[in-house]
C-alpha cells in the first residue's frame, strides 16, 4: 500500500487504491478508522482512469479525478471549438470571476490604517 493523500471526494486522508476490471482502470480512496477496538474502513469511489462512454459524443478526452490538470486541456478544447459569441460570453464570466476573487483579496487585507498615507 501507497502512502496516504488527500481524497479528492471527501477531503480526509487515505490511500489510493487502483483496480483493473476488464482492460480498465478505476481510483479509490481507502479509510480506515477505529470504532470498538476493531478497524473499519470506508471507501470513496474516485472513478475511472479514463471515460470511454462519453468520449463517443464530446471528444474531450476526459480523465479522472485524480488527473490534476484535466480542466485546463478541458478548456482549451472547448476554447478551440467555440464561436465569436460563445468566446465573448466567457470573456464576460471570466472578468466576473477574477474581480470576485480581487475584491475578496482586498476584503482580506483589510481597510489600511489611518493616517498611514504618506504625503
Amino acid at each position: 500500500m501507497g502512502g496516504t493523500f488527500l481524497c479528492p471526494r471527501c477531503g480526509e486522508p487515505g490511500y489510493l487504491r487502483i483496480k483493473a476490471v476488464s482492460k480498465r482502470v478505476y481510483y479509490y480512496a481507502r479509510h480506515f478508522s477505529w470504532e470498538g477496538g476493531k478497524a473499519r474502513e470506508r471507501v470513496c469511489y474516485l472513478g475511472p482512469e479514463r471515460y470511454v462512454a462519453g468520449e463517443i459524443f464530446n471528444g474531450l478526452e476526459q480523465a479522472g479525478a485524480l488527473d490534476g490538470e484535466r480542466f485546463r486541456r478541458y478548456l482549451l478544447r472547448l476554447v478551440s471549438r467555440m464561436g465569436e459569441e460563445d468566446l465573448r460570453f466567457l470573456r464576460e464570466a471570466v472578468d466576473r470571476a477574477l474581480r470576485k476573487i480581487e475584491e475578496g483579496r482586498a476584503k482580506a487585507a483589510g481597510p489600511s490604517p489611518e493616517g498611514s498615507e504618506e504625503g
